[in-house]
């Protein structure tokens, strides 16, 4: 009887699904279907899902880009550094900035990174040591997305409203 009415006490099952953020959505019939959903969800994730955890130590403020590219993870953050890790042992290997302001975008190939900041700028730099290949100036607002292509030696961003195509060496 006990047991009965600890599995159907919605407001037992309510707050905590609510903590976890769920049922935030749409109407909930169920709490405790939805605890037991989630719940499972969580479990096949942890069994198949995730092929390895790693943890990557070095920046002081939120993470606000993060891409991958072969064995290299580029990321941005709003301690206004770039970093480039090891995806293999999580080392950091290259430290970019401070600088003028955040990426809001970044991408990336076998050799270079190309960051779009909200300072109006876009710049790139070798991935192997992090030094400044070019700086892309001519935007009016944030550099909110890049893309390299580099089949034909140029680079692309945008801000809100305006494309730039900019040759990759020359700006």
């Amino acid at each position: 009887r006990w047991r009965e009415i600890v599995l159907n006490a919605s407001n037992l099952w309510k707050p905590i699904c609510r903590r976890l953020g769920l049922g935030t959505d749409k109407p909930v019939k169920s709490w405790r279907r939805l605890y037991v959903l989630h719940q499972k969800r969580i479990q096949i994730l942890n069994e198949c899902c995730v092929v390895d955890k790693k943890f990557l130590v070095g920046h002081t403020k939120r993470i606000t880009v993060i891409k991958c590219y072969g064995r290299r993870i580029v990321t941005s953050s709003v301690d206004r550094t770039v970093r480039i890790w090891n995806a293999d042992s999580s080392e950091c290997v290259v430290v970019i900035g401070p600088l003028n302001s955040y990426a809001a975008d970044l991408e990336l190939d076998e050799a270079l990174v190309v960051a779009g900041l909200h300072d109006c700028t876009a710049l790139c730099w070798s991935i192997e040591d992090g030094e400044r290949i070019q700086m892309y100036r001519g935007h009016v607002q944030s550099v909110l997305c890049v893309d390299l292509m580099k089949s034909r030696n140029l680079v692309a961003t945008c801000s809100l409203n305006t494309i730039k195509l900019w040759k990759l060496f020359v700006g």
